[in-house]
């Protein structure tokens, strides 16, 4: 894992990020492997568990796991996002350069974070894996109407290509095997 600094913030808040950070990089292995033999919940993500499936899958989950151990993180908790970026995503990659990935968070996932766990910690965790999802890997893109696990999963049974390449069913999937 790259290292990850901080522009304010409770010592707290920026433990929250460290954590998310671990769970990411103990729990994008898991589901690589997993995703390389279709298993855990692959066909309801993806829609089937063909080879082609599973290796697209297992490429862009690899893709990230690379970006989060390769890239330097650095946050800025002072200057928080006024609004939701999208439903299923609360933290935003503001600049990329040199190795060194800048990133701010949604004003509102501190009150989520805190009043509901373990709910908050995840929406945590798989905000930053959305970004490195999108960030990192151009065939990822977000589909504007799939902004929830509902949709995501009907994206799988209607598109199975399209889901292959949505950050929502890929965090989707992402999340049975992430640590508590």
């Amino acid at each position: 894992m790259g290292t990850i600094t901080f522009t304010g913030g409770s010592t707290a808040q920026q433990q929250a990020v460290t954590t998310a950070h671990g769970r990411l990089t103990t729990g994008l292995p898991r589901a690589v492997t997993a995703a390389a033999g279709g298993t855990g919940s692959f066909a309801s993500w993806f829609g089937n568990t063909q080879a082609s499936q599973t290796e697209t899958v297992t490429a862009e989950l690899q893709a990230c796991a690379n970006s989060l151990a390769q890239q330097n993180f650095s946050y800025d908790l002072t200057g928080t996002l006024p609004m939701l970026l999208q439903r299923t995503n609360c933290v935003l990659f503001a600049s990329i350069a040199g190795g060194t990935v800048s990133a701010q968070l949604w004003d509102g996932l501190w009150s989520t974070y805190y009043l509901d766990q373990p709910a908050g910690a995840s929406v945590l965790v798989l905000g930053v894996f959305h970004e490195l999802a999108v960030s990192f890997n151009p065939a990822v893109v977000d589909i504007v109407s799939v902004d929830s696990a509902a949709a995501a999963l009907s994206l799988a049974a209607a598109d199975p290509v399209a889901a292959a390449h949505c950050p929502v069913n890929l965090a989707g999937f992402l999340a049975q095997f992430l640590p508590t």
